[in-house]
């Protein structure tokens, strides 16, 4: 199983810096490099209105989710209730997909040691704020400990400012991310 995992991020970080490396043949011209500006400046105000059109949707659609949990509730419908609110949490963590943006964007995460991992993606997804990830100490705790006694690593497999990189820390490690631990030299 771990190979799966480091094998399966290996490749996440490899296609993600393939994608990132510009051709080697491309136009160096005053007038290419002035159109490829202005073609990544219209892609960025784009990517930003997407952004702005998504997140009122996403809104739209947590409250009315928060009305039919209410009416779920009136009704005494527990189960129904439990699984509105759990796909309010989904949708509130929801991030756009891996690349469009700048930033911090966590791409998968996983926590353990040997072949025992536990996937935490969406847990450090929902902890990142103003693109940046905080990690100062057992925050995994409350996850079974398949391998007592021994120390865990937290692998981590992120893009910043849309450059791929790769964090392996062992659990009694505080970090922060961005930390250009593995990735393309600027």
């Amino acid at each position: 199983m771990t190979t799966g995992i480091l094998g399966m991020l290996l490749s996440v970080l490899a296609f993600a810096f393939a994608q990132s490396q510009g051709s080697k043949d491309a136009p160096t011209s005053s007038a290419a490099t002035n159109a490829l500006a202005t073609y990544k400046e219209g892609v960025r105000k784009l990517n930003e209105e997407h952004e702005r059109k998504l997140d009122a949707l996403r809104q739209q659609y947590i409250k009315e989710l928060d009305a039919a949990r209410k009416t779920a509730l009136a009704k005494d419908d527990l189960e129904e209730a439990q699984r509105l609110l759990a796909e309010k949490k989904r949708v509130e963590v929801e991030k756009t997909p891996p690349g469009n943006g700048s930033g911090l964007e966590i791409l998968y995460a996983v926590h353990g040691v040997d072949d025992q991992w536990h996937d935490v993606t969406t847990r450090v997804r929902s902890q990142v704020k103003d693109a940046h990830y905080h990690y100062s100490g057992p925050v995994f705790s409350d996850l079974p400990d398949l391998s007592p006694n021994k120390h865990k690593i937290t692998v981590i497999s992120y893009l910043f400012d849309g450059k791929p990189y790769l964090s392996v820390v062992q659990d009694d490690q505080p970090f922060d991310l961005p930390k250009k631990t593995i990735g393309p030299s600027n």
